[in-house]
């Protein structure tokens, strides 16, 4: 076999050469706007539809990922260049990479879509799951927060000037909080940026709770008003009492087992008691399921063993 002879499928030295020199590691050269606006790796940007550049294989088909799902189909010209619109690109964050078809993949270029004016509070809501309009008023001390930002950013939540949490944006652009135990009065609650821009502020004012209290109880038997302090001869008892609008919590008692009272929309509960033993008295304290610090005042009542004298 002579030097000008060679094998099916075998390269002679020049063109081996000139195989592995037309092979290009696939990499992003730049990404900017339509404009033409270069924008830099891990920016924060507001704009949608970018030009990608980059460099791969010459003349072979290679593909554009983001977050490693094929986005964009690429032709490498002959000088291992190309140019690649995307446009309408979603809010949230991009991990742009080239894949040529080799299985090569370039490093990441990220990039982080912002809309304009982002940041805002969406919603607060009470446990109750009711929505706490801007400008209203609630009796609840324990508030849910969602809102937007920047995807991948920190912000602070703050009331009345005084930050109250840090919260992480998704990489959906929303963030989330929950607030307990906050004080009666008006709140200017804001969402806050590192760099001090704020959101628009919602202002809610926290009603006085209504106290917890049993007021007075009657005989479930005969009607009677009974109260705190006094003797009846019924073994079974209504207790009203006052509470926050549809609180619920249960009625306890050193020497009777708890039970379940729950207020209405207008901070009233009406709970029967039964099974009570003549001959034994019975102080009673009710405790809210939502607030097990909130309880009321003991209220009392003796159990006759023996039927008392006409009034």
């Amino acid at each position: 076999m002579t030097d000008q002879q060679k094998l099916p499928g075998q390269l002679t030295q020049v063109e081996a050469s000139s195989t592995r020199a037309s092979k290009i590691e696939p990499r992003i050269l730049e990404l900017t706007d339509l404009d033409g606006n270069y924008i830099e790796p891990d920016s924060v940007v507001t704009v949608s539809d970018f030009f990608i550049k980059g460099v791969a294989t010459p003349a072979r088909p290679a593909d554009i990922l983001d977050s490693r799902t094929p986005i964009a189909p690429v032709l490498v010209d002959a000088t291992g260049h190309f140019t690649t619109e995307l446009f309408n690109q979603s809010l949230g964050t991009h991990v742009y990479t080239v894949l040529d078809e080799s299985g090569q993949e370039s490093s990441p270029w990220v990039v982080t879509i912002a809309a304009l004016d982002q940041l805002l509070i969406e919603s607060i809501k009470g446990p109750d799951d009711q929505p706490i309009g801007n400008g209203s008023s609630t009796a609840h001390t324990d508030l849910r927060f969602i809102g937007k930002g920047v995807p991948g950013q920190v912000v602070e939540l703050v009331d009345n000037g005084i930050v109250l949490r840090l919260l992480n944006v998704d990489n959906s652009g929303h963030w989330s909080a929950h607030l307990t135990g906050l004080k009666p009065g008006k709140h200017k609650f804001v969402a806050r940026e590192l760099n001090g821009k704020e959101s628009a502020p919602w202002h809610v004012e926290i009603e006085k709770p209504a106290l917890l209290s049993i007021q007075f109880g009657y005989g479930l038997g005969n009607y009677q008003p009974i109260k705190d302090g006094e003797t009846t001869t019924q073994t079974a008892v209504v207790l009203i009492g006052t509470a926050k609008p549809n609180e619920f919590g249960r009625i306890l008692s050193d020497a009777h087992e708890g039970v379940v009272f729950e207020a209405n929309e207008y901070g009233v509960f009406i709970t029967p008691i039964k099974d009570l033993l003549p001959g034994d008295s019975y102080m009673f304290i009710c405790r809210s399921e939502s607030e097990p610090d909130r309880h009321s005042e003991p209220w009392m009542i003796h159990v006759a063993s023996e039927k008392l004298p006409q009034r």
